[in-house]
Protein backbone atom coordinates (compact mmCIF):
# COMPACT_ATOMS: atom_id res chain seq x y z
CA UNK A 1 0.00 0.00 0.00
CA UNK A 2 1.35 3.40 -0.84
CA UNK A 3 0.62 6.28 1.55
CA UNK A 4 0.55 9.48 0.08
CA UNK A 5 3.21 12.48 0.77
CA UNK A 6 0.66 14.26 2.52
CA UNK A 7 -0.39 12.05 5.17
CA UNK A 8 3.49 10.85 6.11
CA UNK A 9 4.16 14.86 6.35
CA UNK A 10 1.18 14.56 8.72
CA UNK A 11 2.34 11.90 10.90
CA UNK A 12 6.06 13.21 11.17
CA UNK A 13 7.92 10.68 9.16
CA UNK A 14 9.72 10.47 6.23
CA UNK A 15 9.27 6.79 4.93
CA UNK A 16 6.09 4.82 4.82
CA UNK A 17 8.21 1.88 6.77
CA UNK A 18 8.05 4.04 9.63
CA UNK A 19 4.34 3.67 9.63
CA UNK A 20 1.80 1.01 10.67
CA UNK A 21 -1.71 1.22 9.78
CA UNK A 22 -4.56 0.02 11.99
CA UNK A 23 -6.84 -2.36 9.90
CA UNK A 24 -10.14 -1.06 10.09
CA UNK A 25 -12.24 -3.78 8.22
CA UNK A 26 -12.34 -7.16 9.83
CA UNK A 27 -11.32 -10.09 8.06
CA UNK A 28 -14.53 -11.90 7.11
CA UNK A 29 -15.84 -14.83 4.83
CA UNK A 30 -15.29 -18.67 4.88
CA UNK A 31 -15.42 -20.74 8.05
CA UNK A 32 -11.80 -21.69 6.93
CA UNK A 33 -10.60 -18.05 7.21
CA UNK A 34 -8.77 -18.04 10.19
CA UNK A 35 -7.16 -20.97 9.38
CA UNK A 36 -5.99 -19.67 6.27
CA UNK A 37 -4.78 -16.47 7.29
CA UNK A 38 -3.13 -18.70 10.08
CA UNK A 39 -1.20 -20.20 7.52
CA UNK A 40 -0.41 -17.22 5.39
CA UNK A 41 1.13 -15.72 8.66
CA UNK A 42 3.02 -18.73 9.91
CA UNK A 43 4.93 -18.99 6.29
CA UNK A 44 5.46 -15.53 6.11
CA UNK A 45 7.38 -15.25 9.61
CA UNK A 46 9.28 -18.35 8.82
CA UNK A 47 10.52 -16.63 5.42
CA UNK A 48 11.30 -14.11 7.32
CA UNK A 49 13.46 -16.26 10.03
CA UNK A 50 11.38 -16.13 12.53
CA UNK A 51 10.82 -19.92 14.24
CA UNK A 52 8.09 -21.56 15.88
CA UNK A 53 8.07 -22.00 19.87
CA UNK A 54 8.60 -24.82 21.24
CA UNK A 55 5.54 -24.28 23.35
CA UNK A 56 3.15 -24.54 19.89
CA UNK A 57 3.76 -28.41 19.97
CA UNK A 58 2.67 -28.25 23.87
CA UNK A 59 -0.50 -26.94 23.18
CA UNK A 60 -1.29 -28.77 20.04
CA UNK A 61 -0.37 -32.01 22.25
CA UNK A 62 -2.92 -30.60 25.16
CA UNK A 63 -5.89 -31.05 22.67
CA UNK A 64 -5.07 -34.36 22.71
CA UNK A 65 -6.70 -34.34 25.89
CA UNK A 66 -10.38 -32.99 27.36
CA UNK A 67 -10.26 -30.55 30.21
CA UNK A 68 -13.39 -29.74 32.21
CA UNK A 69 -13.70 -26.63 34.60
CA UNK A 70 -14.70 -27.25 37.68
CA UNK A 71 -14.70 -23.93 39.29
CA UNK A 72 -13.02 -22.66 41.92
CA UNK A 73 -11.23 -25.26 44.62
CA UNK A 74 -12.75 -26.20 47.97
CA UNK A 75 -10.03 -28.66 48.81
CA UNK A 76 -6.82 -30.11 47.94
CA UNK A 77 -4.69 -32.57 48.92
CA UNK A 78 -6.63 -33.07 52.29
CA UNK A 79 -6.56 -29.47 52.36
CA UNK A 80 -8.97 -26.57 52.60
CA UNK A 81 -8.88 -24.01 50.09
CA UNK A 82 -10.00 -20.47 50.77
CA UNK A 83 -9.73 -18.12 47.95
CA UNK A 84 -10.23 -14.31 49.13
CA UNK A 85 -9.84 -11.78 46.35
CA UNK A 86 -8.51 -9.19 48.48
CA UNK A 87 -5.62 -11.59 49.90
CA UNK A 88 -5.39 -14.62 47.95
CA UNK A 89 -5.65 -18.11 48.85
CA UNK A 90 -5.72 -19.20 52.43
CA UNK A 91 -5.22 -23.27 52.98
CA UNK A 92 -5.67 -24.83 56.26
CA UNK A 93 -6.07 -28.80 56.94
CA UNK A 94 -8.66 -28.50 59.84
CA UNK A 95 -10.63 -31.07 58.03
CA UNK A 96 -7.58 -33.49 57.99
CA UNK A 97 -6.33 -32.28 62.19
CA UNK A 98 -9.93 -33.26 63.63
CA UNK A 99 -10.12 -36.74 61.41
CA UNK A 100 -7.02 -37.18 63.09
CA UNK A 101 -8.43 -36.35 66.35
CA UNK A 102 -11.74 -38.81 65.58
CA UNK A 103 -9.06 -41.82 64.99
CA UNK A 104 -7.35 -41.54 68.44
CA UNK A 105 -9.71 -40.77 70.29
CA UNK A 106 -9.27 -37.17 70.83
CA UNK A 107 -11.63 -35.29 69.50
CA UNK A 108 -13.63 -34.03 72.73
CA UNK A 109 -9.59 -32.74 74.13
CA UNK A 110 -8.89 -29.11 74.87
CA UNK A 111 -6.62 -27.28 72.65
CA UNK A 112 -3.59 -25.49 74.49
CA UNK A 113 -1.80 -22.11 73.12
CA UNK A 114 1.86 -23.35 71.64
CA UNK A 115 4.31 -22.05 72.07
CA UNK A 116 4.30 -23.77 75.74
CA UNK A 117 5.66 -21.84 78.36
CA UNK A 118 9.40 -21.85 79.54
CA UNK A 119 8.60 -23.72 82.40
CA UNK A 120 7.67 -26.97 80.51
CA UNK A 121 11.67 -26.13 78.63
CA UNK A 122 12.73 -29.52 81.44
CA UNK A 123 12.21 -33.33 80.67
CA UNK A 124 10.21 -34.28 83.26
CA UNK A 125 9.53 -38.21 84.71
CA UNK A 126 12.36 -39.31 81.95
CA UNK A 127 13.41 -42.39 84.09
CA UNK A 128 9.86 -43.64 83.94
CA UNK A 129 8.81 -46.21 82.70
CA UNK A 130 8.83 -46.47 78.55
CA UNK A 131 5.72 -46.88 75.99
CA UNK A 132 5.05 -50.12 75.20
CA UNK A 133 5.36 -51.80 71.72
CA UNK A 134 0.96 -52.43 71.14
CA UNK A 135 -1.10 -50.23 73.23
CA UNK A 136 -3.16 -51.96 75.58
CA UNK A 137 -6.08 -50.22 77.24
CA UNK A 138 -5.61 -46.37 77.95
CA UNK A 139 -1.66 -46.76 77.81
CA UNK A 140 -0.59 -45.34 74.02
CA UNK A 141 1.80 -47.26 72.03
CA UNK A 142 4.95 -46.15 70.26
CA UNK A 143 3.33 -47.20 66.77
CA UNK A 144 0.10 -44.99 67.63
CA UNK A 145 2.57 -41.89 68.85
CA UNK A 146 4.29 -42.25 65.68
CA UNK A 147 1.08 -41.96 63.78
CA UNK A 148 0.14 -38.87 65.85
CA UNK A 149 3.37 -36.93 65.17
CA UNK A 150 3.23 -38.38 61.17
CA UNK A 151 5.80 -40.58 61.27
Amino acid sequence: MVIPKEILKMLGVEHDEDVVLELKKALYGLKQAGRLWNRLMHKTLVEIGQQQSAVNAFFEKLEEFSFKDLGRASEFLGMQVVDDDEHGYDLDQEVMILETLKDHGMEKSNGVQIPIGPDWNEVRGSEGEKLPVTGSGDIISVRELQSLVGV
